[in-house]
């Protein structure tokens, strides 16, 4: 990503492993920041699950990726884009962007259809893991 925080992360990368950051590392490093940012907005007490939980929903940290938050539905409303591997100068492979496919796109989950009984009616849950785990 064209970016300062990008940028910074890819220089020390290297520096640390002496090879290139993938879309993982990012994606890792990302997370971590999440994390750390949820920890700190509920000042270390890990016990208050829901808090945690708003904290993270919350976002407070600078992405790699650029502007980002979640959805509603939790998923990340973030820009896709088309990216091919390039060979650089230094005869390393790098991910470069090609263009921008979808301007922060919001995810959505797609509802997952339930098991119908013989009626046409969805199955409760119950029902449904009782068939696939028989009680011993």
């Amino acid at each position: 990503m064209d970016n300062p925080q990008s940028k910074k992360f890819v220089a020390s990368y290297e520096a640390a492993y002496n090879s290139v950051p993938g879309t993982y590392a990012m994606q890792g490093y990302d997370t971590a920041m999440l994390i750390d940012s949820a920890v700190k907005g509920v000042k270390g007490d890990l016990k208050n699950k829901e808090a945690v939980s708003a904290a993270i929903r919350k976002a407070e940290f600078t992405s790699l990726r650029g502007d980002f938050k979640f959805n509603v539905n939790g998923y990340p409303i973030q820009n896709f884009y088309l990216t091919k591997v390039a060979k650089r100068a230094d005869g390393k492979f790098q991910t470069e962007i090609v263009e921008k496919v979808f301007p922060t796109i919001a995810t959505v989950t797609p509802r997952i259809a339930r098991p119908r009984n013989n009626l046409g009616r969805e199955q409760p849950n119950e029902d449904r893991n009782r068939r696939h785990h028989p009680r011993q």
